[in-house]
């Protein structure tokens, strides 16, 4: 119990780092916190109430600002569409930010990453597993704060994929 006073009192206090950015580390704890509890609810009812409360340190956390800068994490896929690139970065606790994989699902968020200019040529200087560093937006949702493209609420939990609008990548050989 004091572990997770702990965690909402630091998440709710010191969602940024030293440089006025938001916390990697206080993200990854709210979600793996998060789902240890989904994980030990005996029922349906305990697993909502877990969902819902994870939702409200989402909105505390990203109560000023959905940007991210230099985070760090690994390429876990990154292919081609006919629209662009799409990228799937993991971070702990089997957190993925990325981009839609196809156009229709993109079609209001506007992640996938043009296929000409910067951000294009920092990509194609990386590889599937390479460690990364990274910035750039979260996807503001009505119904959830952050949109996350899961389908169930266990998927949700358990293997978050959070739609990210990618503005930088680093390589360690950039």
């Amino acid at each position: 119990m004091l572990k997770i006073f702990l965690i909402t009192l630091i998440a709710s206090i010191c969602t940024f780092s030293e440089a006025g950015n938001l916390s990697q580390e206080i993200f990854e704890e709210i979600i793996c916190a998060g789902k240890d509890r989904y994980l030990e609810a005996g029922n349906e009812v305990i697993a909502n109430k877990v969902d819902k409360d994870i939702t409200n340190k989402l909105s505390n956390f990203f109560s000023n600002t959905m940007y991210v800068k230099d985070w760090n994490g690994k390429i876990l896929d990154i292919n081609s569409t006919m629209s662009g690139f799409y990228v799937s970065i993991g971070i702990d606790c089997r957190i993925r930010l990325q981009t839609w994989n196809n156009a229709l699902s993109d079609i209001y968020s506007n992640t996938l990453i043009p296929d000409t200019g910067e951000l294009a040529d920092s990509l194609a200087k990386t590889n599937l597993y390479d460690s990364v560093t990274f910035s750039g937006y979260f996807v503001r949702s009505t119904l959830d704060v952050v949109e996350e493209q899961s389908l169930t609420q266990r998927g949700r939990i358990l293997k978050p994929e959070f739609s990210f609008i990618f503005d930088e990548f680093k390589s360690p050989s950039q």
